[in-house]
Formats: C-alpha cells, structure tokens, sequence
C-alpha cells in the first residue's frame, strides 16, 4: 500500500502538468468545458456502480468500465472541432502508462471492497447457520460483524475517493 502511494504521489505531478497542456492546447470554449465537464460527471458514477456490483467477475468489470470509457468519449468527441479532435487524439492516444495510476489505484480499491463484501457474506452466513449459538448470541456476532464489516468498507471508501479526487478528471 505504502509503495502504490509513493508511485501514485509520484505520477500525480506529471498528470497535472500532461492535463493542463492538454486542456491549454484543445482551447476548449467555456460552453465545451462545462458540457465535457457534465459528461465526466454523468459517467463517473456508472463507472462505480459497475465496480460496485459483486455479481461481475473482474474481466466483466473491465469490459463493461471499458465500454463506459469508449462512449463517454464519442460523447467528449462530438464536442469537439476537428482540429480539436487531432489534437485530443495526438495528446491523449499516447498516454504514458504511469498517467493511468489513478484508475489502477481505484480498481485495487475496488477489488478489496468487494472482497470485503464477500467476506462479510460469508462470515453473515457462517454465523447464521451454526446451530450451537442461541438466538441473542447469534444476534450479538452479526451485529459485530455488521459494525466491523462496515466501519472497514467506509475506510476502503474514503481511501479509494481520496485517490480518486487527488487527480485531474
């Protein structure tokens, strides 16, 4: 964790600097900046959702977060002018990899909160079917695991929207 924080602190000061000479070079109108900004805040939280569904395997999440990308980006494009739209391409199409940083620490978030939901399913379920507890006894564990299980998920939460707001969107 110590060693994702360090690399993410690292690329945070080259993001911003790739961001705003990207958004210096598009000179963007103030019409197309907030309908780019409407779009960005539209998607984000279907990309959480999709994270947050425990149903999805992980290459499932991946495709349907890739598929959000791919049209939250027509949308970006049809915005765009022409010469707008080469610079995008020029700018953006060779991003380097550590820029990505900020997607990679939000998915290992989400993995962990999901693991964490399933381990909370699985200990709820443990609990309630071990016939040598009596009902307040029973009562009395869930309600511990219940206060555990999410004093730790509200942790992960806030960690993972504190990376995620660090950077430029």
């Amino acid at each position: 964790m110590r060693t994702t924080f360090f690399i993410f602190l690292a690329c945070l000061s080259s993001l911003a600097i790739y961001a705003q000479e990207a958004s210096n070079d598009l000179k963007l109108s103030i019409e197309q900046s907030n309908k780019i900004q409407q779009i960005n805040k539209e998607a984000y939280p279907k990309f959480e959702e999709i994270g947050r569904n425990i149903s999805l395997s992980g290459y499932e999440v991946n495709r349907q977060r890739k598929l959000l990308l791919l049209e939250q980006k027509k949308s970006i494009m049809s915005i765009l002018t022409p010469e707008q739209r080469k610079i995008w391409d020029a700018k953006f199409n060779n991003i380097p990899p550590e820029v990505n940083i900020r997607e990679s620490l939000k998915q290992e978030y989400d993995g962990r909160i999901k693991e964490w939901d399933r381990q909370y399913a699985s200990g709820k379920k443990a609990i309630e079917n071990d016939k040598s507890l009596d009902k307040k006894a029973r009562k009395e564990q869930l309600k511990e695991l219940s206060n555990t299980y999410k004093a730790e998920k509200e942790r992960l939460k806030r960690e993972r929207d504190a990376v995620r707001d660090s950077f430029f969107y």
